[in-house]
């Protein structure tokens, strides 16, 4: 068993910090490190969506097996990195937790982008057993630590991610976002349902800004995805627009539902009220999409947001999971009407039969009416959606892509 099962899950008293207590476990260990490692998660590179403090004790859950079945410890650090110690416990056993932990942060440039190269970004691993490692292990949580004694002194505003752009180009970005003709960057992707012999049907068309061109117009020269201020200030900012388009749409000759994905503070904004009042009595043509850690960094937002929506007839979808998230955290609890999750063939491939079975019970639990497979670009994710009961998919062309299936008796 572990010296604690989770030591960042019970709050400490006094002023020892994590790191602190991390240093302390390895100085025990010192004279004693044969069978022990190390793995040191970099999450203080996730984007800040994705640091938000009740997120970050979700991902510590998925270490919970690993612990209560090994000598193992788990420390939550100051700046959202997280570090296992173990001793003695197989390297296999470890690598299936952290694939989980991969999975829940699959959607974060440093998951999805890693991708064939040689580095690892996300975690880097200690055999503690040999002097170089512990030492190398040792340096960095005696930075971390240091760095927690430095902001302790005077208190500094953070704004290293804005270092590439001066105070002229945020106002130009500003100012070119306010003059946009946004319409000429919403796009339309379908959802369709599909019933093997039966063929497809429209489920919904997701209305989305498309941040590639929109970028290419206000801000050629800047990477407006690698800084989270930013890039929140722009998504908060095209909710409202976007609203505002799609409020002159006339719903009485919409034949099909349509999908937005807004900020919960969006759907509790005046803007979002009066768009309400514009398209009533039309609220069951519309499903709103929340993203999953915009639900996690304010529960009782979201739920005050959700029974809202549901008194006006709208339906409310979660977005952000993938696949494999399921295992570990049940959306159903947070009482959705559809959930969506991501295909990824980079993520699939590493499913083995036992998995593919707990996945398929899942799917049956929350009912598969419920799950929309997303991302689907090719037929090996249609057949794989329909192997465990997924029968509602989106992508650029699925409705296309359906079809020819269909057409050469596939489903």
């Amino acid at each position: 068993m572990a010296e604690s099962e989770v030591s960042a899950a019970v709050p400490r008293n006094g002023k020892i910090s994590e790191e602190g207590l991390l240093l302390d476990h390895l100085r025990r260990i010192e004279r004693s490190r044969s069978g022990c490692c190390a793995v040191h998660f970099h999450l203080s590179n996730l984007q800040a969506s994705y640091r938000k403090s009740n997120f970050v004790r979700i991902a510590a859950r998925v270490f919970d097996n690993l612990i209560n079945s090994n000598d193992v410890t788990l420390y939550v650090l100051s700046n959202s990195d997280m570090a296992l110690i173990c001793r003695n416990v197989r390297v296999e056993d470890i690598d299936t937790a952290v694939f989980k932990l991969r999975s829940l942060f699959a959607e974060d440039p440093l998951i999805s982008d890693e991708y064939g190269e040689t580095e690892d970004r996300f975690a880097s691993w200690y055999d503690l057993a040999e002097s170089t490692d512990y030492a190398s292990f040792e340096e960095a949580v005696l930075d971390l630590e240091a760095s927690i004694q430095q902001r302790r002194g005077p208190k500094a505003v953070n704004r290293a991610n804005l270092a590439p752009l001066s105070s002229t180009a945020l106002i130009q970005i500003e100012r070119r976002l306010r003059s946009l003709r946004l319409g000429e960057f919403i796009r339309h992707q379908p959802a369709v349902d599909v019933r093997p012999g039966a063929g497809r049907q429209i489920m919904f068309f997701e209305h989305y800004v498309s941040m590639a061109d929109l970028a290419r117009k206000i801000a050629p020269d800047v990477d407006l995805f690698s800084n989270p201020w930013l890039f929140h200030f722009i998504t908060d900012f095209l909710d409202r627009r976007v609203l505002a388009v799609v409020g002159r749409m006339n719903f009485d000759k919409l034949d099909d539902p349509l999908s937005l994905n807004l900020h919960i503070g969006t759907i509790l904004s005046p803007e979002f009220q009066l768009f309400i009042d514009q398209i009533k009595p039309h609220g069951e043509k519309l499903i709103i999409e929340v993203q999953m850690i915009d639900v996690i960094a304010d529960m009782g937002a979201y739920d005050y947001a959700r029974k809202w929506l549901a008194d006006q007839g709208c339906r409310l979808l979660i977005d952000g999971l993938s696949p494999l998230t399921l295992q570990f955290f049940d959306p159903g609890i947070i009482e959705p009407d559809f959930i969506k999750i991501s295909w990824s063939a980079d993520l699939i491939r590493d499913v083995d039969m036992a998995q593919m079975d707990e996945l398929r019970d899942i799917v049956g639990y929350l009912g598969a009416d419920k799950i929309v497979l997303a991302r689907v670009e090719a037929e090996e994710a249609v057949k794989w959606g329909l192997e465990l009961g997924i029968h509602r998919f989106q992508g650029y062309f699925v409705d296309k892509l359906v079809d020819a299936m269909a057409a050469k008796g596939l489903i």
